[in-house]
């Protein structure tokens, strides 16, 4: 599951490429302030994808994975 995250991180880079700098900078930000022990580096970038999207700079994960055949694993 990891290897599939971090292809559509990676994704949502190319078509904002704005969105990787911004994680840069919270992750900066959240050391400076003595914040980094609280938060993963993930939650950076879930905080920056939902707020990408609410502005309007980046299309919902749904849209993205309209026509795509669920990959998922199963046991």
């Amino acid at each position: 599951m990891s290897c599939d995250q971090n292809q559509l991180v990676n994704y949502i880079f190319k078509l904002q490429p704005i969105a990787r700098y911004m994680v840069i900078f919270l992750r900066a930000w959240s050391q400076k302030h003595g914040l980094s022990r609280c938060f993963r580096s993930h939650i950076f970038i879930l905080l920056v994808i939902f707020f990408l999207q609410v502005q309007g700079h980046l299309p919902a994960i749904k849209d993205l994975q309209t026509d795509l055949v669920p990959n998922v694993a199963r046991e």
